[in-house]
């Protein structure tokens, strides 16, 4: 595998190419795309840009502009009738999936007043997606924040993809 200069200190010399599905959620079966959808819709009119107590979801501003919400909003709309497990939809590359035990958002009603599970699905289908080729982490003791931050995700993808094998 070539190995290249990337921005990322964590990956200063990383191989070529990283795809990532950072949330970790997205090819779960079943996934929260209808309770994402909720949450991306209910923020869509009111992207600002502000700070907030981390963990204080039901304060948390909206930092993203209105038209990068959009494409979150047309996101999770198109993932609704997504089928993870359809010929075609898994991928045939190496790939990883991760969450903190603890990822569970309990939105109030400025955020359309649904929970986000992001743990649970993956934790439920670990088996059916480690027999689909994912590796699946989830992370004793870390919540959605705590599981996201650079101190814990650059050393669980160096591990990865020191792991990862390319066939040519």
């Amino acid at each position: 595998m070539r190995r290249c200069f990337t921005t990322a200190p964590g990956f200063r010399y990383s191989f070529a190419v990283i795809a990532a599905d950072y949330e970790g959620h997205r090819m779960a079966h079943p996934a929260p795309y209808l309770e994402m959808l909720a949450v991306t819709r209910a923020a869509a009119p009111s992207a600002t840009h502000a700070s907030v107590e981390a963990g204080d979801w039901d304060a948390v501003a909206v930092t993203s502009t209105e038209a990068q919400t959009r494409q979150f909003v047309t996101l999770y709309e198109a993932l609704r009738a997504f089928d993870d497990t359809a010929p075609g939809a898994v991928p045939t590359v190496p790939r990883l999936c991760f969450a903190g035990a603890a990822d569970e958002i309990a939105y109030g009603p400025g955020w359309g007043d649904v929970t986000v599970k992001v743990a649970e699905p993956l934790l439920k289908c670990r088996a059916d997606l480690e027999a689909r080729g994912w590796v699946v982490e989830v992370m004793p003791g870390r919540d959605h924040m705590s599981a996201m931050g650079a101190d814990v995700v650059l050393p669980l993808l160096t591990g990865w993809l020191a792991g990862v094998r390319v066939d040519r």
